[in-house]
């Protein structure tokens, strides 16, 4: 399919703020944090980068729920790792 280039431009502004979206979402990831704070990170900074709503879910999978994905944030607080 042929994008027009306001189409590209778009494309290209979306994937500028879900980098930054990124960005804070891994500087959000501290022991004692919760997935709500990395939810909260991520989604504040699409907003305030210029996204006009949020359309997708976040899926939060770690080395406890890897099998058992959750769609949106449970207030799961951030450990550190043991072997």
């Amino acid at each position: 399919m042929v994008k027009t280039p306001e189409e590209i431009r778009r494309l290209r502004r979306a994937t500028e703020i879900t980098i930054k979206a990124h960005a804070s979402f891994r500087d959000a990831i501290k022991v004692g944090n919760t997935d709500h704070d990395l939810f909260k990170a991520a989604t504040g900074r699409m907003i305030s980068e210029g996204a006009d709503g949020i359309r997708s879910s976040t899926s939060v999978a770690g080395r406890q729920t890897l099998s058992r994905p959750r769609a949106l944030p449970d207030g799961t607080v951030m450990k550190r790792a043991t072997s």
